[in-house]
């Protein structure tokens, strides 16, 4: 069984220790920054004036976004927690007995990547990640590994440990 869900896992822990997104804050001021100079920028007379613009758009957009961010991160936070806690709720029916706290601590291992034969070519992440979890009232750790395929907001969850691959051991004459 999986669970469907339409966040980043990691990306949500780390906004619910923080209330910060640096990925999703990064990408709003390059947005900004491209559309604000687009427009400005047309009024430049030299390469120099143009090079000025650009970096009062940059200066002014990190100033505006991180400033709201960080205004903003107690709320963010708290819909982050809010968020994982469902998502704890739907765990349990996966036999997965943590808590926020315990999820918090949770750590990526490992990424892997699939390519599919379709056409245009789907990637497919996985990302293995190590849960804290309470078994018999000892805390001790499951793997568990979130699908996603890049360019969707669709992320899986499910119990999962990376394949393990045989090599062969060349043998000396």
């Amino acid at each position: 069984m999986k669970i469907k869900i339409n966040y980043d896992l990691l990306q949500k822990l780390a906004e619910s220790n923080t209330g910060l997104s640096l990925k999703e804050s990064l990408s709003k001021v390059l947005v900004y920054t491209t559309i604000a100079t687009s427009i400005t920028g047309l009024m430049a007379p030299t390469k120099e004036e143009l090079a000025r613009i650009i970096l009062h758009n940059i200066t002014f957009y990190l100033t505006l976004v991180f400033g709201s961010d960080l205004m903003l991160s107690g709320i963010k936070k708290d819909i982050a927690c809010k968020q994982l806690r469902n998502l704890i709720a739907q765990l349990k029916n996966l036999d997965i007995n943590t808590n926020l706290e315990l999820l918090q601590k949770a750590e990526h291992y490992k990424t892997e990547y699939e390519t599919s034969d379709s056409f245009p070519p789907e990637i497919k992440q996985n990302k293995y990640i190590m849960v804290p979890v309470l078994e018999n009232g000892k805390e001790i750790e499951t793997s568990i590994v979130q699908e996603h395929i890049l360019g969707t907001d669709e992320y899986y969850i499910s119990y999962g440990s990376p394949k393990r691959v045989l090599q062969k051991v060349p043998k000396f004459a």
